[in-house]
């Protein structure tokens, strides 16, 4: 399979095989927002699960990988029906100026409701199963976790654990700090398990 310079980036940022490219992905699933929020703060005292809201400019007139996903073989960012957002530079700035707004929306609580109430309170459905709240208790979040990075086919593990092998042997070349070249080789080894589950 022959990909485009565009598509191997979304590959790699979608599966952080580095913790760094010029993509961020988005979601337009208010379902898969609210799933991902929840995962992350899930098992992390105090912590409370926020929506990003992100309007984009002309949005059909630039091609930020959405056309990719239908083209490709992937099942992940199909499932999480993924937009890889390019454009930002190294700083998360976007000096095309497709974005319009960003507004941040922390999950709480009012004496009305909850802060998430106009995108249809704080539950959630994946895959035909309910969540009631982004608050997930451990079976909940192992549920969450499997319909959001499911197993992908046999050429696409070898694809990507192919990937991650250049990427480790030509680690040395990409002039990283101390902390960064161990950040991705963590990366590296947690993709591996991944993979190989």
């Amino acid at each position: 399979m022959t990909i485009t310079p565009h598509e191997s980036e979304s590959i790699i940022q979608h599966y952080k095989i580095l913790p760094w490219t010029y993509m961020t992905d988005i979601t337009y699933d208010i379902d898969v927002a609210k799933a991902f929020a929840a995962s992350i703060c899930s098992g992390v005292p105090d912590s409370t699960p926020v929506l990003y809201k992100v309007a984009l400019f002309n949005v059909d007139y630039y091609d930020f990988g959405g056309s990719m996903i239908e083209n490709l073989p992937f099942v992940r960012p199909k499932v999480q029906r993924a937009v890889s957002l390019i454009g930002m530079d190294q700083f998360m700035q976007d000096p095309t100026g497709v974005i319009v707004s960003l507004t941040e929306h922390p999950y709480y609580c009012t004496h009305t409701g909850t802060s998430w109430d106009n995108f249809g309170g704080g539950g959630f459905t994946l895959d035909g199963e309910s969540f009631d709240s982004p608050f997930l208790n451990d079976e909940e979040y192992r549920k969450v976790s499997e319909r959001l990075y499911p197993c992908e086919p046999e050429d696409i593990v070898a694809m990507l654990k192919t990937i991650t092998a250049k990427v480790g042997l030509h680690i040395d070349s990409f002039n990283l700090s101390g902390s960064d070249k161990e950040t991705v080789v963590r990366r590296i080894e947690d993709l591996d398990r991944e993979l190989g589950a």
